[in-house]
């Protein structure tokens, strides 16, 4: 009788267990919490990768072409290294810019009736061209 007592008070254990886990689980799917060092880490990310792609491009260029033999050459070469510059900022600043959600969310706390979608979803739909430009041309149809 002592090992059915043991049993039942174990299983009564363990489904007490698994109870709680669950409730734990389920308050955790319906909740965002705020994650403050995780949206400045994407924050910092998002700010300072554009101006270092650049540097990183103009500096290997720059070594990639050769010093100038003068000053005609240097010159010559400095419009090459902007543009190119340029132009990588522009994309991975593009590229990255689509994170720049993320870190908004990151920094929200909301609790949700149901079940929350992942930040990272709702971060990645936010940013969608053609789901703008549908908004905007049915925002003008109505108007």
């Amino acid at each position: 009788m002592r090992n059915g007592e043991r049993r039942g008070r174990s299983t009564i254990t363990s489904e007490a267990t698994t109870i709680s886990g669950a409730a734990a689980t389920s308050a955790a799917s319906t909740t965002w919490v705020p994650r403050r060092t995780s949206a400045r880490a994407l924050g910092a990310i998002v700010a300072l990768c554009p101006p270092v792609a650049a540097l990183v491009v103009a500096v290997l260029l720059g070594r990639a072409l050769g010093p100038g033999d003068g000053t005609g050459r240097a010159l010559g070469r400095l419009p090459l290294l902007a543009v190119a510059a340029i132009a990588v900022h522009l994309l991975v600043r593009r590229a990255v810019r689509r994170l720049a959600p993320l870190a908004t969310l990151l920094r929200l706390s909301i609790v949700f009736p149901d079940r929350s979608p992942s930040r990272f979803a709702v971060a990645l739909r936010a940013n969608q061209a053609h789901r703008l430009h549908r908004r905007v041309t049915a925002a003008a149809t109505h108007a």
